[in-house]
């Protein structure tokens, strides 16, 4: 009797089934050539992000067609890149650092877009989140006791006095000049 191929076989560390198939095969297949691990568990771990950037429509590395945010990411070990990359194939390294940064890119991507979109930007949840605002003072773009500050004002229930709000818009345009002054490269250094 003949034994049935399970449909759920795996490839490289993940499942794999029907449509994503393609897809996986191709992500793993990219980045086991280009890396110096030969399995999908040590290769992953030489991976960084090293940039990003809006296109109308690009292929992902794995195939994946009509990505708008697309990232580079750069082998540590054998100097190669991955490029372009979409998050969701970022996300299927499974390296809770890499997740952690992509986060803080899509937080630098929303604020950025507000700023260039001409909107008022306020310590809210709209534009802010705790790891963007130690992000900027990891940059030295406001300083520890300003994060902390912002950090409290940012958790609070209630309304800023009219003397910390002026603080607040303070330290706001101070980011808003960091981010208009510095393109992604510059960030990457401190993610």
């Amino acid at each position: 009797m003949l034994k049935r191929k399970s449909k759920n076989n795996t490839y490289g560390g993940f499942s794999m089934s029907d449509k994503m198939t393609t897809f996986r095969k191709a992500l793993h297949d990219a980045v086991i050539s280009k890396s110096d691990g030969e399995i999908w568990e040590t290769a992953v771990m030489e991976w960084d992000i090293t940039d990003y950037y809006k296109a109308e429509s690009e292929t992902c590395v794995c195939g994946q067609q009509h990505i708008k945010h697309c990232f580079i990411l750069k082998n540590r070990q054998t100097d190669k890149y991955l490029n372009p990359i979409g998050s969701d194939c970022i996300k299927k390294f499974g390296r809770e650092d890499l997740n952690k940064n992509l986060l803080l890119i899509e937080d630098l991507i929303k604020l950025k877009t507000a700023m260039e979109e001409g909107k008022y930007i306020t310590l809210s949840s709209d534009y802010f989140t705790a790891r963007l605002i130690q992000f900027f003072a990891r940059c030295k773009v406001i300083d520890e006791d300003q994060a902390k500050f912002l950090l409290e004002m940012f958790r609070r229930q209630r309304m800023a006095t009219e003397r910390q709000q002026r603080y607040i818009n303070c330290m706001i345009m101070k980011i808003r000049k960091y981010m208009e002054d510095h393109s992604f490269n510059d960030y990457a250094a401190f993610i």
